[in-house]
């Protein structure tokens, strides 16, 4: 201290001591704190803990702060005890920290006789929520409070007049007597102790008790918990309860320990997952993760158990779980702690949503075809002409669906029946489909004839997988790619009568889709109408006729309106509307209208408006709400088309019921806010960049992880920002690849606030609307104590050894059914070269199985002994050509040789060629030949030698130009080898084989 320091600390009116460490050892006092307490200064050197005693309080000194306060009985070696109020502030941080504590009395020494009626103690005595009590040395009660009063029933009187075992419960009375000889030998007590009013209740307390507060008096200070003892005995009824109710949740509930064990699920768990209760109680919750996300699922496993939290349903993730079947199941997640017994295990709530992603693809797509039929129906009603309506709805189906090609076949006027290709048509290319167009041009269509045919003959849309291997689809080339692959056709009916046929073309392989084809089935109906209307002028009656069946038919409620009244309905309107045609034509449409919308705006005002624009040729699409004569209403899709007919004008109203569309709309809405919610409170860090790099969103986790908020790191580059200099550059590569579509995963080092480099696992994935890459988002992991993990893997490597093998026991057993395959070919040929070609590849088969069959048969799977394999590979070939009647032996010259996999596989095919070679074309007039095969390894260089005593090698084979496949196969595989081949003649032939040996 400086001397102005000390001359505070000694001339202080306030009693003051210095302390040190974290047991706060007393190294100093100051004269006032001298003079009151400690004379002769025996205090220094002794902990605070030796000359206090603890007094019932809620407050405790807290070691992580630098101000405490707490009220204490000071108790001195010579001196009385004094309660007071102990104060002290950490001066000095390091590993050996000062603090300066300050002492407050609050009243007189306990020993006056008047100190128990001091202002101070009187007040926390008679305001105390607890009980407290005095008793003296027999356990005769010298003091209550007002609480102990209320509690127990007593006047303060009466309880004056009682002991401390008068107001015990009975059947504590023997234990109490021991209990009280034990606190004044020892001078505290506290625990749990049960209290009997004078009703005869039983009160629950935990007590905390202080002897000779002054001689002869003992302060004993009590808390009611009786609730919280009822409150555990009623919890122990409800855990029936509440294992009916987990069992009757729609949501598959389990319970996990801390690793990762599952302790209980409901019956939900069973029937979604496919495993009984027995199978997965006591099992790793890991069975249920698909094996690609099990590591990364024990790390999301150890961060939660690190920091349990609620993680609510609805993330932004794409999740799903394996049956015991093996197949996958979408699934959202939720997760929460559950406490039991001390420790925290976790609870996850898992829902399957396959539904939920089903209804919300069908969703977007009946908007989307909701649109479009609006879209035609507009074109149909302002084409002056069934042609260009027909050119204009062509090019609108292409373009909604992306598709290259559309058509339309017309039926021909000349009694056939036929259908003949009209020149309306609309390509994305008309050079790619210039053949396929001036073909479909010269051919014609019977009803069942090809896919036109077949839409005439039933009426109903008509789906090719792929026209170009379709030998049903006439229009195909076999020598002539056309372009084309998947195609549909639907029907234009007028009153179930096929009056033409749109076609359209994809260059893609698709499966059928059925919903397609039902919206093209309607679109069909549509156009129709508009063959009706321009037939409408000849043949007014036949045309209202069969205006009113596809009016009828439509899947949605057209009403016709006039001027000044409703004209007409169809069938789906007096379904909607719950009332006959004729009811809704004696009213008006606004007799459906609710008083007001649910905007708040007044819907009759709002509605005239919409009707009075679209008699104007303004044609509406809005969402509206009706309401029924019964008083319910419905929401519906509304599209008002302004229909000009014999010089009148008419609004056609299309009303669509989406009553449970905005039901899933609501449902969707509130998913998107929990997937929000996911975002912030996710346990790892998220980030979302736009597409210039900048940082647009982060979560709390990364806010924690990095020490930033997100107001500082808004707009920033996060390849500058978080980057340390030196990795700047591998930062602007992550973020260039995924903004060009890639998804990416690194482990590098990033930069927090303070400077400090955290290292991390940084996967970032693309945003992509309607083909374009809008944003990314990134996941940071915090892989600091990522090595706690490596005991574990050490654990699991035997396992995966055991994997390995059986990978490569079916491996082999594969090749050997694919052995058996050709086999079976061969002996089915009787062409010759076909035959040898297959022995060939037979052979080559044959020698990769077999150095799986040596994987397997060894505890190491990275490689093999090579010398053995060249036996057994030497033995193989030799009996392929048995039937030969040659004699030809094999001899073997090895030393141990052992070779990774990779380099073993390339060698092993590659001796197959030459021992095949010998045995077909090294002998073509003898009856007995030589082959001898030796392998030696020097100085990490293998030499692989194959000799024979044949007739030679042909020229081309040594200059290297004989175009087999062999000999081809041959210099690949050296050249995959990274080694050398050399070939010679010397009473034969002989081929010598040299490459570097791989680490193995």
């Amino acid at each position: 201290m400086t001397n102005v320091e000390e001359a505070l600390f000694w001339n202080n009116p306030i009693p003051m001591v210095l302390l040190s460490g974290k047991r706060k050892k007393i190294t100093d006092i100051n004269n006032v704190f001298q003079k009151r307490f400690d004379p002769t200064s025996e205090i220094i050197g002794r902990s605070l803990q030796e000359i206090t005693k603890p007094l019932a309080s809620t407050l405790s000194p807290d070691e992580d702060s630098n101000i405490s306060k707490d009220f204490i009985v000071l108790s001195l070696p010579e001196g009385d005890d004094t309660i007071v109020e102990l104060s002290f502030q950490q001066v000095e941080h390091g590993e050996d920290p000062r603090f300066l504590g300050t002492i407050k009395e609050l009243f007189p020494p306990l020993v006056e006789k008047d100190s128990t009626q001091h202002p101070i103690f009187k007040a926390i005595f008679d305001n105390a929520l607890d009980i407290i009590l005095v008793a003296d040395d027999e356990g005769q009660l010298t003091q209550v409070n007002d609480t102990a009063c209320k509690k127990l029933g007593y006047s303060r009187e009466e309880l004056l007049e009682m002991g401390v075992g008068d107001i015990t419960y009975k059947p504590m009375q023997s234990y109490t007597d021991k209990k009280w000889e034990d606190f004044q030998r020892t001078g505290t007590d506290e625990g749990e102790y049960l209290l009997q009013t004078k009703q005869g209740e039983v009160i629950y307390t935990e007590y905390r008790a202080i002897a000779n507060i002054r001689p002869g008096q003992h302060l004993s200070i009590l808390r009611d918990v009786s609730k919280t003892v009822r409150i555990e005995e009623e919890l122990q009824v409800s855990e029936g309860r509440f294992k009916r109710l987990l069992d009757a949740a729609p949501d598959a509930i389990f319970a996990v320990d801390q690793h990762g064990e599952i302790l209980y699920c409901n019956t939900e768990a069973e029937s979604m997952m496919g495993y009984s209760e027995e199978e997965l109680v006591g099992s790793p919750i890991e069975i249920l993760v698909p094996e690609l996300m099990r590591d990364e699922h024990k790390d999301h496993c150890r961060r939660y158990t690190e920091n349990p939290h609620k993680r609510p349903m609805g993330a932004d993730l794409e999740l799903s779980a394996i049956r015991k079947d093996g197949t996958k199941v979408p699934v959202d997640i939720m997760l929460g702690p559950l406490k039991e017994n001390g420790e925290v295990h976790t609870l996850a709530v898992v829902r399957d949503i396959s539904d939920f992603q089903e209804a919300q693809e069908k969703i977007r797509r009946e908007q989307s075809f909701t649109k479009l039929l609006h879209s035609l129906t507009k074109i149909a009603n302002e084409a002056r002409g069934l042609d260009e309506a027909l050119d204009k709805s062509i090019q609108e189906i292409c373009e909604f669906m992306d598709w290259p090609v559309g058509h339309a076949y017309k039926p021909a006027n000349d009694g056939s029946g036929e259908f003949y290709p009209a020149d309306l048509w609309y390509f994305q290319d008309p050079e790619l489909f210039e053949d396929f167009r001036n073909f479909t041009m010269g051919v014609r269509f019977s009803p069942g004839e090809g896919m036109v045919g077949d839409v005439i003959e039933t009426g109903r849309p008509q789906w090719v997988r792929n026209a170009h291997e379709d030998p049903d689809f006439v229009r195909r080339l076999p020598d002539i790619d056309l372009n084309i692959r998947a195609c549909f056709g639907f029907p234009i009916l007028v009153e179930n009568n096929v009056v033409g046929i749109l076609e359209f073309f994809s260059s893609d392989v698709l499966e059928e889709d059925a919903l397609l084809l039902e919206r093209m089935a309607t679109i069909g109906y549509q156009l129709g109408r508009v063959y009706e209307r321009y037939n409408a002028e000849k043949k007014l009656k036949r045309s209202e006729q069969k205006f009113k069946r596809l009016f009828d038919i439509s899947f949605d409620a057209i009403v016709i309106l006039g001027k000044k009244e409703l004209i007409d309905c169809n069938k789906r309107a007096e379904e909607l509307f719950h009332c006959s045609c004729d009811e809704l034509k004696d009213n008006s449409l606004t007799s459906f209208f609710p008083s007001k919308q649910p905007s708040g705006k007044l819907s009759d005002d709002t509605g005239h408006e919409k009707v009075r624009k679209a008699f104007q040729g303004e044609d509406q699409f809005f969402e509206w709400q009706f309401q029924r004569k019964d008083g319910t209403t419905f929401d519906a899709e509304v599209s008002l088309i302004h229909m000009p007919l014999h010089g009148e004008n008419y609004v056609q109203a299309i009303i669509r019921d989406i009553t449970e569309r905005k039901e899933k709309d609501r449902l969707l809405k509130k998913n998107m806010e929990l997937f929000s919610q996911l975002f912030e409170n996710a346990p790892v860090g998220l980030l979302l960049l736009d597409e210039n790099h900048s940082i647009a969103r982060v979560n709390e986790s990364f806010e924690e992880m990095f020490g930033y908020q997100l107001s500082e790191l808004k707009h920033k580059d996060v390849d500058t920002f978080l980057a340390p200099p030196e990795r700047e550059q591998e930062a602007r590569n992550i973020t260039n690849r995924t903004l060009q579509g890639e998804s990416f995963q690194i482990e590098t080092v990033r930069q927090c606030k303070d400077g400090k480099d955290v290292p991390v696992l940084i996967a970032t994935v693309p945003v992509e609307i309607d083909g374009d890459i809008i944003a990314i988002f990134g996941i940071y992991v915090d892989i600091s104590k990522r090595k706690e993990a490596e005991q574990q893997l050490k654990e699991q490597l035997e396992e995966k050894k055991i994997l390995l093998a059986e990978i490569h026991h079916r491996v082999k057993n594969n090749l050997a059914v694919i052995s058996g395959l050709l086999e079976l070919q061969k002996d089915n040929t009787e062409h010759e070269e076909a035959y040898r070609s297959l022995q060939d590849s037979q052979n080559r088969i044959q020698s990769m199985a077999l150095i799986h069959e040596h994987l397997y048969q060894m505890e190491m799977f990275s490689s093999l002994q090579f010398d053995e394999y060249v036996q057994n590979l030497g033995k193989a070939v030799a009996s392929s050509f048995i039937n030969d009647s040659k004699e030809i032996t094999i001899t073997y010259d090895s030393e141990p040789v052992e070779l990774e996999m990779d380099q073993a596989i390339s060698c092993g095919l590659l001796l197959n060629e030459l021992l095949t070679n010998v045995f077909k074309h090294a002998f073509p007039n003898r009856t007995k030949g030589e082959i001898k095969i030796s392998v030696h390894e020097e100085d990490g260089i293998v030499r692989l030698k194959v000799r024979d005593n044949g007739i030679g090698i042909p020229e081309e084979v040594k200059e290297g130009q004989d175009g087999s496949l062999g000999i081809k196969l041959i210099h690949t595989l050296t050249h995959q080898l990274g080694g050398e081949l050399e070939i010679t003649e010397d009473n034969g032939s002989c081929f010598i084989l040299t490459f570097d040996k791989a680490n193995t």
